[in-house]
């Protein structure tokens, strides 16, 4: 079964399963920057608290570009990275404050999304995805971001292949999945990815195990799944 030619039916069984979900974006592009920044190769408690404790400390995003190194890793280490994150963040803010006077994206609302996603990649160590989320939560763009989770599941699906670019996953994504779709997709394979289509997967409680070519490669059974696959890939015996 190929679930390009069902995935109207994934996407549906999805939003059945979990509802349009909602995981703390913020409607402010610069708060949801930061949020997503955050967000990165962490844990969802610790990286709201860290939001939290960032934003208690610098209001509105003041002063963040000012900040010493030292105060800001001391903010982010319970999440890790704490080093890269305090550099990015304070990289990103002091970027912003030189081109626009004061730490504000809103102004992205009035230009075009071509030129606003230009200017959001141009900021030190934004990608596609990061972009991709600001534009989808804050700026109203039906794009679709390809975060870890949407990637593990559109490859498990078959819909990606695995080793794209992150263009090329965007791209292809895009292709699938009608425009007003995409937002959906995205919150419910989140939602997926950290309840059930985890790195070793529980694919007994899938909800669109049917469509999965994973699991017809992997054949029944969690204990199976759980002893011959690690981390996404087979190991063979």
């Amino acid at each position: 079964m190929q679930a390009k030619e069902y995935i109207s039916e994934i996407i549906a069984r999805l939003e059945q399963t979990y509802g349009i979900p909602q995981h703390g974006n913020k409607e402010d592009p610069l708060d949801e920057l930061i949020y997503i920044k955050l967000s990165q190769q962490t844990n969802s408690p610790k990286f709201r608290s860290m939001y939290e404790a960032l934003q208690c400390r610098y209001p509105g995003w003041h002063g963040l570009e000012k900040a010493s190194l030292k105060d800001l890793e001391a903010l982010l280490r319970p999440g890790g990275l704490a080093q890269q994150r305090a550099r990015y963040l304070k990289d990103i803010a002091a970027q912003i404050v030189k081109d626009c006077g004061q730490p504000d994206l809103s102004w992205l609302r009035d230009v075009s999304p071509p030129d606003a996603l230009t200017y959001l990649l141009s900021l030190p160590g934004i990608g596609l995805k990061t972009a991709y989320c600001v534009g989808m939560y804050a700026l109203g763009w039906e794009v679709l971001p390809v975060d870890v989770h949407v990637q593990r599941i559109s490859e498990r699906l078959g819909l990606l292949p695995p080793s794209l670019s992150d263009k090329k996953k965007h791209l292809l994504l895009e292709e699938i999945i009608q425009p007003d779709k995409r937002y959906s997709y995205h919150v419910t394979c989140v939602s997926h990815g950290r309840a059930v289509c985890r790195k070793v997967p529980r694919c007994h409680i899938c909800c669109i195990r049917d469509f999965c070519a994973f699991w017809a490669a992997c054949g029944e059974g969690e204990a199976q799944l759980t002893q011959e696959w690690k981390g996404g890939k087979k190991v063979r015996k």
